[in-house]
C-alpha cells in the first residue's frame, strides 16, 4: 500500500496493529489476575475446610476431657 502511495490506509493499519498488540497485553494481564484470583479462592476454601475440621477435633476434645472427668468422679464417689 505505501508503494502505491495510499499512506493513509497504511496509517489507518499501523494504528490497529499497535491497539491489537496492546489488547494483547491487557488480555494477558486480566488472565494473569484472574488466575491469581482463582488460585487466592482455592487457598481460602482449603483453610475454611481445615478451621472447620480443627473446629471439630477440639470439640471431640473437649467432650473427651468432659467425659473422662466424670467417669473419675463417679469412680470416686464409688469407692
Amino acid at each position: 500500500m505505501a508503494k502505491t502511495g495510499n499512506k493513509e490506509a497504511c496509517k489507518v493499519l499501523a494504528k490497529q496493529l499497535v491497539q491489537l498488540r496492546k489488547q494483547k497485553n491487557r488480555t494477558y494481564a486480566v488472565s494473569s489476575k484472574v488466575t491469581s484470583m482463582s488460585t487466592q479462592t482455592k487457598v481460602m476454601n482449603s483453610q475454611m475446610k481445615m478451621a472447620g475440621a480443627m473446629s471439630t477435633t477440639a470439640k471431640v476434645r473437649c467432650y473427651k476431657h468432659i467425659l473422662h472427668f466424670n467417669i473419675n468422679v463417679v469412680l470416686f464417689c464409688i469407692q
